[in-house]
């Protein structure tokens, strides 16, 4: 049995919206929005482990940009480990949360760079998940108000396991 520990090393600020994700092994990672300098804006950071609760590695952040809320993310990861991690991003400075998603080796190491799910950035995305295939391919599903007349539809798109495009966006 694992003893409880705090998954978020740095305790200052604001830690929120976790979520896990575990491979074949029981090798697990975490991801959460923090605010770690308490000045309301957050990141998306992740961390992994092993079976045991050991550090596998140490806590990255996930988004390459830190303009502008990066809040509720989410993570898939197949058998052999290989995840995906995706949340909502307001680096464009408009307001209007969108989807991102990028693409991690069991390492923790960078599969593919940070990317918006959706090729435009009309309207506003939010609650994104996503879910992962054995062989990395994926699918990333969000709340989307294309019109931005208030009502959100579902949309999903897929994925390569390299982050190229293997589905055509599409209302759920």
């Amino acid at each position: 049995k694992v003893s409880q520990f705090f998954v978020n090393a740095e305790t200052a600020g604001d830690q929120g919206t976790p979520d896990v994700a575990m491979d074949k092994d029981g090798n697990f990672v975490v991801v959460w929005a923090d605010d770690k300098d308490a000045n309301g804006v957050y990141e998306i950071f992740m961390r992994g482990f092993d079976a045991s609760g050991k550090e596998r590695f140490a806590r990255k952040t996930v988004n390459s940009v830190a303009k502008g809320q990066q809040r509720n993310p989410a993570i898939a990861m197949n058998p052999n480990g290989q995840f995906v991690v995706v949340w909502e991003d307001e680096s464009n400075g408009a307001d209007t949360p969108q989807v991102f998603v990028r693409g991690f080796n069991a390492d923790g190491s960078q599969r593919f760079a940070d990317r918006n799910v959706e090729g435009t950035v009309l309207g506003s995305r939010r609650k994104p998940d996503v879910g992962i295939a054995d062989d990395g391919t994926f699918v990333v599903t969000w709340e989307d108000d294309k019109d931005a007349n208030g009502a959100f539809q579902v949309y999903a798109t897929g994925f390569n396991a390299d982050g190229s495009d293997r589905l055509k966006t599409f209302v759920v």
